[in-house]
């Protein structure tokens, strides 16, 4: 609710995002993001909505990219890129 908002908001306040030489695809965004955006904000919106993560990949690829970097928790997510590059 209302409260856990508030008070998500408040433990992210200290973030300062700064640009990037290197380009960002977000799956918040689900595409390129600056990455001065990246504020209190956008963290607390990427707990919240459901993950773009097709799309970003989609863009990526889109893009002309076919190397890239995906920064997760678990390799796992290696798989779900393979297959999401094969129905583009």
């Amino acid at each position: 609710g209302g409260r856990t908002s508030y008070r998500g908001l408040v433990h992210l306040a200290g973030v300062e995002p700064r640009p990037s030489a290197v380009p960002l695809y977000s799956t918040v965004t689900g595409g390129l993001l600056d990455t001065t955006g990246m504020d209190a904000g956008y963290w607390y919106i990427g707990l919240r909505q459901t993950v773009r993560f097709a799309d970003a990949i989609a863009a990526v690829h889109t893009a002309g990219l076919r190397h890239w970097v995906e920064v997760s928790a678990h390799p796992v997510l290696s798989m779900a890129v393979e297959e999401t590059v094969a129905v583009i």
